[in-house]
């Protein structure tokens, strides 16, 4: 994942801030911090899906 959006997938999901936070820690508009999340969330949710294939592929051998 890009660190763009990791940081802000991580400031928002594990850290818990408010988009409004992250967008003054960071100095960047809010709906910069929504559009990064957003790609963050779909990054992250692709990768657990192909997590899942290969555990379902392992398990089926």
């Amino acid at each position: 994942m890009d660190s763009d959006l990791r940081t802000v997938f991580l400031l928002y999901e594990f850290e818990e801030m408010s988009m409004a936070e992250i967008a003054g820690v960071l100095r960047i508009p809010q709906g910069t911090v929504a559009s990064r999340l957003r790609r963050a969330r779909a990054d992250f949710h692709e990768r657990v899906r192909s997590l899942e294939g290969s555990f379902k592929a392992e398990v089926g051998s």
